[in-house]
């Protein structure tokens, strides 16, 4: 007897989130959007990462101390609130400060706003009041609450979405074992473990061979000949749920990512393969190229080498070492210490 199988449920997903200092890993990255989608459900939510943000200065160095980098983060911040017209057009041209400013104003809005029990409407009632709570609770359209802008703590976020998605174990995010799924995992207070990631990145370059690139907007372009709005939570999500339904017709996206061929990395042969260089962590086959051409070719060569120069003229001539500078800092460090 042949038992039908049917294609398993799934949802697609999508972050926007903040930029890390350098040095630190995908899983520090906080979330400032998160948004699922699929024919049966609907869920987005803007997300507040911060714990301190009474003014511009509290909004910086909350960032500084979460490990963000402060500029870059909070342009990404404002041009996602502009677009979704939260914020005026021209705070994209503010400094940092004025930025910071306004991301704390609307933080604490949402704050009071959801003090209330029409939560959302009150959100747009302050914002056109300037926050005058007593005018804004006799705004007439405060029961407006057609689009949602206000703010969420990151549990409050993932325990929703987790709360929507219930029933739903397969997750499909683009690019995302690279980016969303890491920063997802590092939120380490959720329970992902029932949930099966699934990248569709190497799902539709399998399906789809030969485009011109896997970029999702232009992905979308060259299957529709449309665009959408990108790089916003939701809009992302259901551009990659149409995505998806295109490529895999009547498919099964589990049974199809399972199929994948994994990719064969391509094994390099050492250079001066008998060098003990290779014992330092950092040190490849490049490196190792690169410092017989400036004839060191042993570590203790390369111990007495940092010894001998600063900082400076190490940064100057040995930048190609994977992480010079972490590298030089090391084992300067561990080199007089075993001296002494």
């Amino acid at each position: 007897m042949n038992i039908l199988k049917l294609p398993q449920p799934y949802l697609t997903y999508d972050l926007e989130a903040t930029f890390v200092q350098k040095g630190k890993s995908r899983k520090d990255t906080k979330i400032l959007e998160i948004a699922l989608y699929n024919d049966e459900l609907s869920y987005q939510r803007l997300v507040n990462p911060l714990t301190e943000y009474e003014d511009g200065e509290q909004v910086m160095a909350n960032l500084q101390s979460l490990y963000q980098h402060t500029t870059n983060t909070l342009n990404f911040w404002v041009k996602l609130l502009v677009g979704k017209k939260a914020l005026p057009s021209n705070m994209n041209r503010k400094n940092t400060f004025e930025k910071a400013e306004a991301i704390s104003t609307l933080l604490k809005r949402s704050d009071e706003a959801k003090k209330h029990d029409d939560a959302e409407g009150m959100m747009q009632a302050l914002a056109r009041h300037e926050d005058d709570l007593e005018e804004a609770k006799k705004d007439i359209r405060k029961g407006d609450t057609s689009f949602n802008q206000l703010f969420y703590t990151p549990h409050e976020a993932l325990e929703g979405a987790i709360k929507v998605a219930d029933g739903i174990s397969i997750w499909c995010g683009h690019n995302g074992k690279a980016f969303d799924e890491k920063i997802l995992k590092g939120h380490e207070d959720h329970d992902w473990d029932h949930i099966t990631f699934v990248d569709s990145l190497p799902l539709i370059k399998t399906l789809k061979p030969g485009l011109v690139s896997y970029s999702q907007p232009l992905v979308y372009k060259q299957l529709f000949n449309d665009k959408y709005f990108a790089h916003h939570a939701l809009d992302d999500s259901i551009a990659l749920w149409k995505i998806m339904k295109h490529v895999l017709g009547e498919g099964c996206i589990l049974e199809t990512h399972q199929n994948l061929k994994p990719k064969m990395k391509k094994s390099k042969e050492k250079v001066h393969p008998t060098s003990n260089l290779y014992e330092l962590k950092g040190i490849g086959t490049k490196s190792v190229a690169q410092l017989y051409q400036k004839d060191i070719k042993t570590k203790e060569d390369l111990m007495r080498l940092i010894d001998s120069i600063t900082f400076k003229q190490w940064c100057d001539k040995f930048s190609f070492v994977h992480h010079h500078k972490k590298f030089y800092n090391t084992h300067k460090t561990q080199h007089n210490s075993a001296v002494v």
